[in-house]
């Protein structure tokens, strides 16, 4: 079992639901937002302390790699797992280039639809440090 807190945001439910239940389900607790408004405060609700976002790259009103981008100004520590069902090809030039403003230790890809366990093995990749041992600094 993995422990930790991992913020999901997405706007779909049934997606989000899913990811939720998979997290849970692998021993993470998992904080559901489905707005930039709602991430920011759940943040701000843990103090920064969250280890792992895994946010959708596109949102109906907003940019998924925005709002990774502005709340990892908040917490530097944050590692962000985006998912989208689209390729890199296809994302807009200003997510492409946001994506660049994070540090290639900090960010992963996994594209949709994924397994439970392509999921947890995402943010384990995320949370380990390069010896592959899980880093304790980002853990609850």
């Amino acid at each position: 079992m993995k422990s930790g807190s991992v913020l999901i945001l997405d706007d779909n439910a049934g997606v989000l639901e899913l990811t939720s239940f998979f997290l849970r389900q692998s021993g993470f607790t998992a904080v559901t937002c489905t707005s930039a408004e709602s991430a920011f405060e759940a943040l701000h609700a843990a103090e920064g302390h969250v280890p792992v976002l895994v946010a959708d790259v596109s949102l109906a009103n907003d940019s998924g790699v925005d709002i990774a981008v502005r709340l990892r100004a908040l917490a530097p520590g944050l590692k962000v797992l985006f998912v989208s069902g689209y390729s890199f090809e296809d994302w807009i030039k200003t997510d492409l280039a946001l994506l660049e403003q994070l540090p290639s230790n900090a960010k992963q890809f996994l594209r949709k639809p994924f397994t439970a366990k392509e999921l947890v093995d995402k943010i384990v990749e995320l949370l380990s440090d390069a010896s592959g041992r899980a880093d304790a600094t980002q853990r609850d």
